[in-house]
């Protein structure tokens, strides 16, 4: 478990119940290699997820989850197990929104603590706000979906979504967070290549991308230009990428 304290991305509370609850997990605890721990923006909810060593497999334990943490799963192939307590957790614009909320305060977002979530809690809500506030036209694509952090929010807008996401875990959580949203929300669960290179040219009105830290493909970049949106939001985590990006 890495010291997260420098950072401060979970709670300071949360911290020594999830060292409670490692020690918990007894002889389990040597099945694993790696913990995940995830919480929403108010931390009502946090699940710990435990990656095994190589060939372990962790089923349901009896474990008393301490103060705090209310559930573990574990990695099983390319799926989540639960182990102990709820397997998601689910965020809601009342509280992700800290200024506000741009979208109706019901608006949620449940995902596993293995799917891919922004990770500084308190500048999502903005940048999910910020988003918004560049779109345009009714009909949007989100390439690089995950668990459908922007596309659940311009569905909620009014918005007409194509949501693109190859991973198998966040693409299940996508589909989960699509189902329980409005009518006119689409998931394609396929790489972004594929996804944008079979769509028809000016499908979209705006294209959001939310790459990995390596940035847009060439092949993706060429779909991008392709398919002529009317605007492009492209949210980076990493400067140097997005100059090769927008260069190219």
């Amino acid at each position: 478990l890495c010291d997260a304290a420098a950072t401060r991305p979970l709670r300071d509370a949360v911290l020594p119940p999830i060292e409670e609850l490692l020690t918990a997990l007894g002889p389990a605890r040597g099945l694993y290699e790696a913990a995940t721990v995830s919480e929403t923006v108010d931390g009502s909810e946090c699940v710990c997820h435990l990656e095994p060593e190589e060939g372990a497999l962790l089923g349901r334990l009896d474990v008393v989850l301490p103060p705090g943490v209310t559930g573990v799963t574990a990695q099983a192939g390319r799926r989540v197990s639960p182990v102990a307590g709820q397997t998601t957790i689910t965020e809601r614009a009342s509280t992700l929104f800290q200024h506000g909320s741009p979208v109706d305060p019901s608006t949620q977002w449940t995902r596993s603590a293995a799917a891919f979530f922004q990770g500084n809690r308190f500048l999502t809500g903005d940048l999910v706000a910020l988003v918004l506030s560049q779109t345009q036209g009714g009909r949007a694509v989100d390439a690089y979906a995950g668990v459908g952090l922007f596309a659940v929010a311009l569905a909620a807008r009014g918005m007409t979504v194509t949501a693109v996401e190859g991973d198998v875990i966040s693409g299940e959580d996508l589909q989960y967070n699509a189902s329980a949203a409005r009518a006119g929300f689409e998931v394609l669960r396929s790489s972004v290549e594929e996804a944008l290179s079979n769509m028809a040219t000016e499908t979209a009105d705006t294209l959001v991308l939310d790459p990995p830290r390596t940035g847009v493909s060439p092949e993706a970049l060429a779909a991008v230009i392709r398919l002529n949106a009317q605007r492009l939001v492209y949210v980076s985590c990493d400067p140097a990428p997005l100059a090769r990006d927008a260069k190219g």
